[in-house]
């Protein structure tokens, strides 16, 4: 049984991340999940929690969000509803509210901030520092949790305690930080951008562990097909994943499963391999207990 979803509100984004999935795209289409969609299509009764992040979109391009997030909760109070944002759309007002909207104990929103305002859109492009730390504070003043994620890059390895720092003193509850994991698909000097330890080796795990079957979920994209997970949604969009591409959404949800057991999709090993996600810039901090 499904339990929770992890919904893409939008294709649209103010950004130009240089390792995002849709720069570059010339057959992107714009779209967003309409209040009206979601409660036609999702019921929210059965289901322990629902995630807004997405692979072309920020959720917060969607009109409807604070809307749809009202929406859920009054179908169920005791959802856990969470965000993932680059923080730089939508104004303080807005953020205070979705910080109302987001009462429960365990809903959040997670800032993708990649440094300093000095350093901060070196990877994450037209995306303004000001902005985000004013939307981050409106929605942390509402009584909201926030997550700060930062993506370390060789150009901003040094901001990692200051931006701890920052965030324990602005009140975010948590922060984490990580490398990119694109260094497949764009190789290190990409628009000056390096690995922060140096040198990047791709591992493909043949062992895995299913993050989807771990959590009961399952993944639904802006235009409302259903996917195994948010990797293999993104997969399909990226040239040279041919054995994902011959399927259909439909098709790969009813053999991925088959797969895994028998000849994993080469996405499946490099996101969820056993070994593929550590690494020396991963950690996760609980700043309420420093």
């Amino acid at each position: 049984m499904i339990k929770e979803l992890h919904i893409e509100p939008s294709t649209n984004c103010q950004a130009k991340c240089i390792m995002c999935t849709r720069t570059g795209m010339e057959d992107i289409v714009l779209v967003d999940l309409s209040l009206d969609w979601v409660k036609t299509n999702i019921d929210a009764v059965s289901l322990k929690k629902i995630m807004f992040c997405g692979n072309l979109g920020d959720p917060c391009a969607n009109k409807d969000l604070l809307a749809i997030c009202k929406h859920l909760k009054l179908q169920n109070k005791d959802i856990v509803l969470g965000i993932n944002t680059n923080g730089g759309l939508q104004n303080a007002k807005w953020w205070y509210d979705i910080g109302k909207a987001l009462c429960g104990v365990y809903d959040y929103v997670v800032f993708s901030i990649d440094g300093t305002k000095e350093t901060n859109d070196i990877y994450r492009k037209q995306v303004s520092y000001r902005k985000i730390m004013a939307n981050a504070v409106a929605y942390i003043n509402a009584g909201g949790s926030a997550h700060w994620d930062m993506l370390v890059f060789d150009h901003n390895k040094h901001e990692v305690e200051q931006c701890i720092a920052k965030a324990k003193e602005l009140g975010f509850s948590w922060f984490r930080s990580k490398e990119s994991a694109r260094w497949d698909v764009y190789l290190p000097g990409t628009d000056g951008l390096w690995p922060a330890s140096g040198t990047w080796k791709v591992i493909h795990e043949t062992a895995i562990e299913c993050e989807a079957n771990i959590d009961s979920s399952r993944y639904i994209d802006a235009t409302g097909l259903q996917w195994p997970c948010c990797h293999i949604a993104e997969a399909y969009h990226l040239t040279g994943n041919d054995d994902i591409r011959k399927f259909t959404s439909t098709e790969l949800l009813d053999n991925y499963n088959e797969r895994l057991e028998n000849i994993p999709y080469s996405i499946c090993r490099k996101a969820c391999g056993t070994t593929a996600r550590k690494g020396q810039w991963r950690q996760e901090i609980n700043l309420k207990e420093i």
